[in-house]
């Protein structure tokens, strides 16, 4: 007999992680425009691992109370209902490999024939999901509605186990891009995810498996989706660390990209001229500004007096119009409802790898300064 004890905790958890997701990141999270752009995301992929979770775990629960109560159920209940949670289950195992890869920046720069060919696994999955009413090869329900495996439900377990290790590949051949911290977490995740997986499959009577996730995704809620300490108080954009933090990650990754940089030289003089709080608001419309041509999570406030953009622009044409913008745009005054102030500006380009290949050298060129492009 089932039970649905875990199934229930596991959707409990789901719901803290995408209401306190929601909640915490109201402020801090701008969607980026464009399909491959968002799974690109790592947030986004974060908050879609949530969303189908919480639809395979409602639709668990509510099979097993329907198991328990077949008086109050019809076969096309608890067919649609194993439907939608299969359909939507089988969207996690390629998910959660896609947040690994956006982790540590080796999902970007891959060509659209890799992502076709990671993409099949997880449609062959949808596809055989979707015809199973037919064919009856993955699942099916008997006339006392009673839901029992299909020949073919080894096959799904093999999916799951491909985006495993695929995972794992790109993990280990860019370890160096994060920290050992977030390379336990993501290591203690998929333990237990497998852990709940391989659990079920030998003893489908325990339905440990949603709950097993739940708790996987909430360690990465905890830790990973933890930007507090990555943002910069007084304009909300990211700040040096996390500057830091995505510059090694794209730089193990062996991506092409530039960095636009634009310094206020006469920060000091304002600083003395108005108070701290006017000056924080100065900062912030700037930075507010900026996100007209950039995500918030692409400006980092580097400097007190200044901002870095990263720009995905291998040929560097993007990174060189975004200067010029800036140039023209620091060329008129900045008000806010308290100050005005006439901000002069040094702008520059940093092409990676052609100027600098490591972190160690981008950071001492920021330091030193840099010279008007």
């Amino acid at each position: 007999m089932y039970t649905f004890n875990y199934d229930l905790a596991a959707l409990a958890v789901y719901f803290f992680c995408f209401i306190f997701s929601i909640a915490a990141r109201k402020k801090q999270y701008i969607p980026p425009k464009g399909f491959k752009s968002r799974l690109l995301n790592q947030h986004f992929v974060f908050m879609l691992i949530l969303k189908v979770s919480i639809i395979s775990a409602a639709a668990s629960v509510a099979d097993v109370y329907f198991a328990w109560h077949p008086e109050n159920s019809s076969y096309a209940v608890v067919m649609f209902l194993n439907e939608v949670f299969f359909l939507s289950h089988t969207m996690l195992s390629a998910s959660l490999t896609l947040y690994f890869m956006n982790v540590n920046g080796s999902a970007l720069g891959r060509s659209r024939g890799f992502y076709a060919a990671f993409a099949v696994p997880f449609l062959l999955g949808e596809l055989m999901i979707a015809l199973n009413p037919f064919t009856k090869l993955v699942f099916f329900i008997d006339q006392d509605l009673v839901y029992h495996r299909g020949p073919m439900m080894p096959a799904f377990y093999m999916l799951a186990f491909l985006y495993v290790v695929t995972g794992f590949v790109f993990f280990f051949r860019y370890r160096r891009a994060i920290s050992v911290v977030e390379s336990i977490v993501i290591v203690s995740v998929v333990i237990l995810a497998m852990g709940g997986t391989a659990v079920q499959a030998l003893r489908p009577d325990m339905l440990v498996e949603l709950f097993l996730e739940s708790i996987a995704i909430l360690t990465l809620m905890i830790i990973l989706e933890d930007y507090t300490g990555s943002l910069d108080q007084a304009t909300q954009v990211c700040n040096r660390r996390a500057f830091n933090d995505t510059n090694r990650r794209l730089m193990e990754t062996r991506q092409r990209y530039c960095i636009v940089l634009v310094k206020i030289q006469n920060f000091n003089f304002f600083s003395r001229l108005f108070n701290s709080r006017d000056m924080d608001s100065l900062m912030a419309d700037v930075a507010s500004w900026l996100e007209r041509f950039a995500g918030r999570e692409s400006i980092f406030r580097f400097w007190q007096e200044g901002f870095a953009i990263v720009v995905y622009d291998p040929e560097g044409s993007k990174a060189e119009e975004l200067a010029r913008t800036l140039s023209r745009r620091f060329e008129t005054a900045w008000s806010t409802d308290e100050v005005t102030a006439k901000l002069e500006t040094v702008t520059g380009i940093i092409r990676v790898p052609d100027d600098v290949g490591t972190l160690r050298q981008l950071q001492d060129l920021l330091i030193s300064g840099f010279q008007d492009s």
